[in-house]
């Protein structure tokens, strides 16, 4: 039998890892309640490190993505965890690089891990932790990830697709232009998932094609066979205009994504 624990195992993400883990007969999840019990008795093999913090505020952010990895990490290393995985974001990127962001700059010079928001700041440190505390790891960067089910708060498309199903009007910030890479949560899923035996390092999770916010929006109402329903805003001081990070290197390991953008967003309009 295998012992894994999954942090923030009931949040959006981490209910569909935890579903898709257990569909393994050998695979055993452990509660998050009896975590402190099963690293006390040395049971943990795995850590799938999940729980983040995005609020904007540099300390609180620090605290749960910084400190809270870290003492895991601790916890990992002196209770023999075989491996770890941690969830990171494309936020660690420059976001003034030449896209798509690729995982070394070594490699493309262009690509640079300098983030500019105490979200990104605190991935890239905390992945950094990982790296010198822990030799068997898995880092994940994240893209825009979506599906049924998630937060109108944590998410554009959720917060279209709430929109349109309570016929009420999307407000759109700025011109529509500004772009995003989306993947759909359940690859994302699976990249998890792969990360367990096959691979190990450094790797983008994403689509690896950037969707302009208008054309997303025309997109979703499409599906949804209703009428167009946008009220224009002024643009919000500071907002990241695009991003997209390439997803090369995982497809190279062995994955592959599973779920287009227009399939993604009929399951979001759905839910």
């Amino acid at each position: 039998m295998v012992n894994i624990l999954v942090t923030d195992a009931t949040g959006f993400i981490g209910k569909r890892l935890v579903d898709r883990l257990s569909k393994t007969p050998t695979n055993h999840i452990i509660e998050e309640g009896k975590a402190a019990t099963a690293f006390s008795e040395k049971s943990v093999d795995y850590v799938y490190h999940l729980a983040d913090s995005n609020t904007g505020s540099a300390s609180d952010d620090c605290r749960k993505n910084i400190l809270d990895t870290v003492r895991i990490l601790d916890l990992c290393k002196r209770t023999g965890v075989r491996k770890f995985i941690y969830l990171s974001s494309g936020a660690v990127y420059d976001p003034s690089a030449r896209r798509p962001w690729i995982e070394l700059s070594l490699i493309n010079p262009l690509t640079k891990v300098e983030p500019n928001t105490p979200y990104g700041i605190g991935k890239k440190c905390a992945e950094e932790y990982v790296r010198h505390m822990f030799r068997r790891h898995a880092i994940l960067r994240v893209s825009n990830v979506y599906g049924p089910g998630q937060s109108p708060a944590d998410s554009t498309i959720a917060t279209i697709a709430d929109r349109i199903r309570k016929d009420q009007p999307f407000h759109m910030f700025g011109d529509g232009a500004q772009t995003r890479d989306y993947v759909y949560v359940d690859d994302v899923v699976s990249a998890a998932e792969l990360c367990m035996n096959r691979i190990s390092g450094t790797f983008n999770v994403s689509s690896g094609t950037e969707t302009s916010l208008s054309h997303l929006v025309d997109m979703m109402y499409r599906i949804a066979k209703k009428e167009k329903n946008v009220i224009h805003e002024p643009p919000v001081q500071g907002e990241l205009l695009h991003s997209c990070l390439s997803n090369e290197w995982l497809r190279n390991a062995g994955w592959q994504p599973r779920w287009s953008l227009k399939e993604g967003l009929k399951f979001s309009i759905r839910d």
